[in-house]
C-alpha cells in the first residue's frame, strides 16, 4: 500500500487529508508566525515546502497519488545523496557556506560595503534623496521607534537641533568613513 503522506506534509501542517485550501492556508500562516516568534526558523523551509505542495490543487493531487516528481526532492533526500561525496555533514556545510560566500562576493561586491556599519562621526544622508541628515552619535540594534516598531537605528546629530533616532535601512554614508580618514 502506498504511503498517503510520503513526505509528511499533512503532518507538518497538522491538517487532515481532506482539509480545505483555506484550512491549509490558515495552518501555514499560523505555523510560520509561531516559528518566527519562537525563533525556530529552521522549521520554516519544511513548512513552506508542505504549503507549496498542498496549496495548489494540481500538486496536491499528484502528491496524494504518490507522484514524487511533482512535489520536488526533499532537502533531506538531496543532502543524503551528496553527503557521501564530502564525507561528513560538517564538511558539506563548510562547502555550502564557502560556495554561497564566493557567489555573493562575485555577483554582489557592494554587499560587503553595505554590511559595514557606520561609525560615530560618519555623515549620513537619506538613501532615496541624498539629502544630508547629520553625524552618527551611536547605534542601537532593535531600537524601538514610535508605534512600537523595532529596527536597527542610529542616533544622529543634525546640523541644528536635538539628536534624533533614524532607522538604519533608510540611511547611507556621505563620503568616506570617518574611521578610514
Amino acid at each position: 500500500m502506498r504511503d498517503r503522506d510520503p513526505e509528511g506534509y499533512y503532518a507538518v501542517l497538522n491538517v487532515s487529508y481532506n482539509a480545505s485550501a483555506e484550512e491549509i492556508r490558515l495552518s501555514y500562516e499560523f505555523l510560520k508566525r509561531a516559528r518566527l516568534d519562537g525563533k525556530r526558523v529552521a522549521d520554516i523551509p519544511r513548512i513552506l515546502a508542505a504549503y507549496e505542495t498542498l496549496s495548489k490543487p494540481a500538486t496536491r493531487k499528484a502528491y496524494d497519488n504518490g507522484d514524487a516528481t511533482s512535489h520536488g526532492v526533499s532537502l533531506a533526500k538531496m543532502l543524503a545523496t551528496i553527503k557521501p561525496i564530502f564525507g561528513s555533514t560538517l564538511t558539506l556545510s563548510v562547502v555550502i557556506v564557502v560556495f554561497l560566500g564566493v557567489i555573493g562576493l562575485t555577483f554582489a561586491p557592494g554587499w560587503m560595503a553595505e554590511m559595514r556599519s557606520y561609525s560615530p562621526g560618519d555623515e549620513l544622508v537619506w538613501k532615496e534623496t541624498g539629502k544630508p541628515i547629520g553625524r552618527v552619535l551611536t547605534f542601537e540594534p532593535g531600537h524601538e521607534f514610535a508605534g512600537g516598531i523595532r529596527a536597527d537605528g542610529y542616533r544622529v546629530q543634525p546640523e541644528q537641533g536635538e539628536p534624533v533616532w533614524m532607522p538604519a535601512g533608510d540611511l547611507k554614508r556621505h563620503g568616506t568613513r570617518r574611521s578610514d580618514s
